[in-house]
């Protein structure tokens, strides 16, 4: 998962503590001082977390990879996680999420060799499911300026991957769409892209 929504869903739904979230915010570091060594802390937009969860009674792991900034060099590091887990716990008992920024997923070549090995038997994950975040700007760059295609998504027709678009604003609709994907990849263990349409309200920073 890129910068966006990311803070928000480290801290409601992985449980990252919030004091250390503003901690880090404020400038302070997470890291021990020490005479011996100078460590150098990251950013809180690219802390990962794991965490046991309890739906329904039933005991689930969820965990997020580090955000290396380069927003979509995570994703072959996300897929080689979910497969060495499936190799252990079965391919059925593990799935794979990507959120995408859409300037990110249109225009870094990582993306296309990750979709590119998707389906060779050693690299399968039985399909992930792609969320873009769609919000039509890239920093600071339109559309037109960041891609040749009309939709971020466009990338998804030269695998047959069904490509699914939805205003974000519409909750209902984005939970409807997210149970159809988990339906449709859990019968055709094939991947599936969302296009979350959506926008910026308060500009580029993740603080916001």
């Amino acid at each position: 998962m890129p910068h966006r929504g990311r803070l928000n869903t480290l801290v409601n739904v992985l449980e990252y503590p919030a004091m250390h979230l503003f901690k880090k915010i404020s400038g302070k570091s997470d890291t021990p001082s020490s005479e011996l060594y100078t460590i150098i802390d990251d950013v809180t937009s690219h802390v990962s977390q794991s965490v046991k969860k309890n739906y329904d009674g039933k005991s689930l792991n969820v965990s997020m990879v580090h955000n290396p900034s380069h927003l979509e060099a995570q994703n072959p590091v996300s897929m080689g996680k979910a497969r060495s887990k499936q190799l252990f716990h079965g391919k059925e008992k593990v799935l794979n999420v990507q959120v995408h920024g859409d300037a990110a997923i249109s225009a870094q070549g990582i993306v296309y060799e990750s979709f590119c090995l998707g389906k060779v038997p050693k690299f399968d994950v039985d399909g992930t499911i792609h969320l873009v975040t769609n919000n039509q700007i890239g920093y600071t760059t339109k559309p037109i300026d960041s891609r040749s295609s009309k939709y971020p998504c466009d990338l998804g027709k030269a695998f047959d991957t069904p490509i699914i678009h939805v205003n974000s604003e519409n909750i209902e609709d984005v939970y409807k769409v997210m149970k159809f994907c988990v339906e449709y990849k859990k019968k055709f263990n094939k991947d599936i892209l969302v296009d979350l349409v959506c926008y910026r309200k308060y500009g580029h920073n993740e603080v916001d």
